[in-house]
């Protein structure tokens, strides 16, 4: 599914940027999201539920593990 939407920028009001989403974009990933507007874009993907690590394990809380990449391929784990 695509939905296309146009937004003023908000410094110039003379200037438009389209701004996408798309979603069910990767096929390997339970789920994923793209978002552009203007020249940056946003992949998201979600995957899981997988076993935690063991030095992560909490039996009464959940755990979320963030994986950022920039498009220079440097990336980092939160």
């Amino acid at each position: 599914m695509m939905d296309d939407v146009e937004m003023k920028s908000s410094d110039l009001d003379t200037k438009t940027r389209l701004i996408t989403f798309e979603n069910g974009l990767l096929n390997k990933a339970d789920g994923s999201a793209k978002y552009s507007s203007g020249l940056t874009t946003v992949v998201c993907s979600i995957n899981g539920p997988i076993e935690t690590r063991i030095q992560n394990e909490k039996f009464d809380q959940a755990v979320i593990e963030v994986q950022l990449r920039s498009a220079s391929g440097v990336s980092g784990t939160f």
